[in-house]
């Protein structure tokens, strides 16, 4: 797997979760200011991104692309980097 952190956003009417996506596609929500990101392939490359949602159902603008290169084999997982991107 691979733990995603951002800063916390700030918004008038009180963020409520993070929609985090890989690519063009949502792979979770969270509460938090982390996300672990599974089912990831070995030697490969990912793009993630992160928007804020407010208690009104706004969301922000997606965040600056992070992009992520897998460790080879079959255990990705080794690789764990905590980025900040936010």
């Amino acid at each position: 797997g691979l733990t995603l952190s951002w800063s916390a956003s700030s918004d008038n009417t009180g963020v409520t979760a993070y929609e985090v996506f890989r690519g063009s596609e949502k792979v979770g929500e969270t509460g938090s200011t982390t996300f672990n990101v599974t089912g990831l392939a070995g030697n490969t490359s990912y793009g993630f991104t992160v928007r804020a949602k407010d208690a009104s159902g706004n969301t922000s603008a997606a965040s600056s692309p992070l992009n992520v290169t897998t460790l080879a084999g079959s255990n990705p997982g080794g690789c764990t980097p905590t980025t900040s991107y936010l």
